[in-house]
């Protein structure tokens, strides 16, 4: 860039330039983290939104059924669901394209993938007493503040069987639990799930 000063063309030093350069360095590393951090709340808020029209679906699904609870949760997608990504949690990294557990579905039943768990049909949740086994899921052992669903993209990177191997180790990160009534829970990232207790107790 040159400069017309006192009728003499002056172009800018190599240090002047440089300084330049290192303002704008610092400005970028100061503003960057704030946006990458405001873009991740945005869909972490995206995600809690989703998991409570996802609440409010399983709801029109029980009303339809003797109050039953679905035997996965993709069964929703079927008639209580218009878009099927929306059990695609913004923050999976894999888009709902898991192997499939007691607790994760992952493709299996349905192409488009699923990042949310389904609680009442986990093994470890049955075994502990929280839901029976289906087609009678039963009331939850703590009726309606009984989770049924949690988004472990609020702390995973990745996906891994075995949730709690990764979840012990703390990222400090809170979980996300559906409860049967629809609300919304969060859960310390540093606290195993079997130790969960509801808020009334």
């Amino acid at each position: 860039m040159v400069v017309q000063c006192f009728g003499m063309r002056r172009a800018f030093t190599l240090v002047e330039l440089l300084v330049c350069i290192a303002i704008l360095a610092v400005l970028a590393g100061i503003l960057l983290p704030v946006f990458l951090t405001a873009k991740r709340k945005a869909l972490e808020a995206q995600c809690i939104q989703g998991m409570r029209q996802i609440g409010v679906a399983v709801d029109l699904y029980k009303d339809d059924n003797d109050a039953r609870l679905p035997e996965r949760l993709s069964s929703i997608t079927e008639s209580y669901v218009n878009d099927k990504r929306l059990l695609v949690c913004p923050l999976d990294p894999q888009s709902g394209h898991h192997e499939t557990t007691s607790r994760l579905e992952g493709d299996t039943f349905l192409t488009t993938g699923v990042s949310y768990t389904w609680t009442p049909g986990w093994s470890r949740a049955q075994d502990w007493g929280w839901w029976n086994q289906w087609p009678d899921y039963g009331d939850g052992k703590w009726r309606d503040a009984t989770p049924i669903s949690e988004c472990h993209w609020h702390w995973a990177k990745k996906f891994h069987v075995d949730w709690e191997e990764d979840r012990n180790k703390g990222r400090g990160a809170n979980a996300v639990l559906l409860l049967k009534d629809g609300s919304i829970r969060f859960w310390p990232g540093k606290r195993n799930v079997k130790e969960y207790l509801p808020l009334t107790e």
